[in-house]
C-alpha cells in the first residue's frame, strides 16, 4: 500500500490543495484512474499550491538575442 505524501502544507495552502483536489476529482475523474495518477495529480497540485500557478519564464539564454551582420561593398 502507498504510503501518503507529506507537502508540509500551511493551512492555508492544505486548504487551497483540498479544494483543487476535489474539483479534480469532480470535473476530471478520468484523471484518477489508479494509484499511481492519483499521486502524479497530487503532486502536480502540490506544486501550484507551493510556487503559485505562474507562467514559465524563459531561461536567461533562451532570450533572443539581436544579432548584427556587418554588410561590406
Amino acid at each position: 500500500m502507498a504510503r501518503a505524501i507529506d507537502f508540509k502544507f500551511t493551512p492555508e495552502q492544505q486548504e487551497r490543495f483540498n479544494l483543487i483536489l476535489d474539483e479534480t476529482k469532480r470535473i476530471h475523474p478520468d484523471l484518477m484512474i489508479d494509484d499511481v495518477s492519483k499521486e502524479r495529480i497530487k503532486v502536480l497540485i502540490a506544486h501550484t499550491v507551493i510556487h503559485g500557478d505562474l507562467p514559465l519564464k524563459k531561461k536567461e539564454e533562451e532570450k533572443e538575442e539581436e544579432v548584427f551582420n556587418e554588410i561590406k561593398d
